[in-house]
This record gives C-alpha cells, sequence and structure tokens, in this order.
C-alpha cells in the first residue's frame, strides 16, 4: 500500500504499526516507492492506492468540480493499469462502530476487456471519480479528507 508521510511522529507510528500488523507492506510515495511498485506488479502482485487525495489544503481528488489533475492518484493507477495489463479495483471501507469495519468492492476493471475496451483513459478517470464521489457522499460523515479540510460551510 502506497502511503503518505504524516508529518505528526505519533500519527506517522499508529499507522505504520497498524497496517502493518495485517500485513501490508508501505510504499513510500518516491522513486523508490516506484520502483516497487512496478517490481510488484511485474509478479502479478496488487498495490494500493488512495484514490481520494488531499494536497496543500485542498482536495484534489474526487473532483467534485471541475477536471481531474492529470497528476492524480486516479489517472496513475490507469496508466499502471494499462502498463501492466492489471485489474482496477476500487474499495470503501467503512466503520460500522467503534473498532468494527466493513469493506466493499466494486466490480474489477479490466481496461483491456469488455465493457471497457473502447474507452479512454479520460472516460476510466471519470468513472472512477464518480464512484469515489457517490462513496464519498454516501459516507461524509467518515471521510478522513474532510477532517483534514478547512472548509467553510
Amino acid at each position: 500500500v502506497m502511503f503518505e508521510q504524516v508529518p505528526n511522529r505519533f500519527q506517522r507510528k499508529l499507522l505504520v504499526s497498524a497496517r502493518k500488523r495485517i500485513g501490508y507492506e508501505l510504499i513510500s510515495p518516491d522513486f523508490s516507492g516506484t520502483r516497487k511498485i512496478f517490481k510488484y506488479l511485474k509478479k502479478g502482485q496488487s498495490i494500493g492506492l488512495a484514490m481520494d487525495e488531499f494536497k496543500n489544503n485542498q482536495i484534489k481528488a474526487p473532483a467534485f468540480n471541475g477536471e481531474l489533475s492529470e497528476k492524480s492518484n486516479i489517472r496513475y493507477a490507469i496508466n499502471l493499469a494499462r502498463v501492466f495489463t492489471a485489474p482496477i479495483v476500487l474499495a470503501c471501507c467503512r466503520r460500522i462502530e467503534n473498532f468494527k469495519f466493513e469493506t466493499s468492492y466494486a466490480r474489477p476493471i479490466y481496461l483491456n476487456e469488455g465493457a471497457y475496451r473502447n474507452h479512454t483513459d479520460e472516460d476510466i478517470a471519470k468513472i472512477i471519480n464518480q464512484q469515489c464521489k457517490e462513496w464519498v457522499m454516501g459516507n461524509l460523515d467518515q471521510w478522513y479528507m474532510l477532517h483534514r479540510a478547512k472548509i467553510k460551510f
């Protein structure tokens, strides 16, 4: 799983230890992390990328209004899927109560097969962005990015 460096050392320690306990190898978002991603995908293994993004105190994805950035994780996932002929599997994790969580998965997106074969990368990005928006709006109180953004209502 690719992870964002969390500046707060206590939060970072909690994040790293929790993810390692459930068996994730954490991949840093840098050049060495990119090499690891390529290595794992060549072997047919899975990687995890967050489709929602928060940079420079702004929510970058999902794009609720306007266009999705060319440098978003959504676009990166599409490029990786094309290069390595890998499916894209979207997942949403919800807190049910206290420390109980439920993860739901969308149908895999196989870019070279079936319904998606003739879609452009732009079309696929819109489909993924729409699914992310629906999950966020359906679980707004649980969305981590909302807690980090400085939104005025």
